[in-house]
């Protein structure tokens, strides 16, 4: 008969191979896919899958998630990126979970990128509303990107004050510039079909105190350059 020692070593050991066997479980638990509320090692992630305007998988296409306020980084606006990945040869992709509740997504897919499956430049855009991981992002159809030009009327004039003309929760910052200062026409390209309110940023000597306007609902189109006039500010 063991001796009690024994039957409590021999017990503790059964414990920590039980606790050793349940971790195995958990992380082999998220199958092979890593879409949608699948649990994986890492965490819960969300995930979809992105198509080309002619329905083919947009393999290798960027897909970046980014946070809603912008900031500058080395005096230039910028929404961070909290995660990104590439599209597999299917087109899927799976991104970490946030919790943020104003997220954006972006997908670009570029031949000169590594989208060898495009036959040019095809983008995507979306704002999620709560939790990113209860969205639904299967299924996204991609376009060739549009661009806004215009001019913005400064009427402070001083140069060396820079304007920047983007969407916020976006990588689309663009400066607006030329020989007249107080004229300063701008270029923004790489915008998915659909209605923007354009950020209007001047900078300042504190980058943390920039002074920002909101122009009014715009509209881009596929493929399609739009002059959108003057914009004052």
């Amino acid at each position: 008969m063991p001796h009690p020692l024994e039957r409590r070593t021999y017990a503790i050991w059964l414990y920590g191979l039980a606790l050793l066997c349940l971790g195995c479980i958990e992380k082999g638990s998220g199958g092979g896919n890593g879409l949608a509320g699948t649990s994986t090692s890492i965490g819960t992630s969300i995930g979809g899958t992105a198509m080309l305007e002619d329905g083919r998988p947009a393999a290798g296409a960027r897909i970046r998630m980014r946070v809603d306020s912008i900031r500058f980084r080395d005096g230039i606006p910028e929404c961070r990126v909290f995660d990104s990945t590439v599209a597999d040869a299917q087109g899927r992709f799976a991104l970490s979970r946030t919790g943020s509740w104003i997220s954006h997504l972006e997908i670009d897919c570029d031949p000169a990128g590594g989208c060898a499956d495009a036959s040019g430049r095809q983008v995507f855009y979306r704002v999620i509303y709560g939790k990113p991981e209860s969205a639904d992002i299967s299924g996204l159809r991609l376009a060739a990107p549009g661009s806004f030009t215009g001019i913005v009327l400064d009427t402070l004039g001083n140069p060396d004050l820079a304007i920047w003309i983007g969407i916020r929760g976006t990588g689309h910052f663009t400066r607006a510039g030329g020989s007249n200062p107080s004229h300063r026409d701008f270029r923004l390209d790489g915008l998915y079909p659909g209605g923007y309110n354009l950020e209007v940023i001047r900078a300042t000597a504190n980058p943390d105190i920039a002074r920002n306007m909101k122009t009014g609902l715009l509209e881009a189109k596929s493929g399609v350059e739009t002059d959108i006039g003057m914009l004052t500010f």
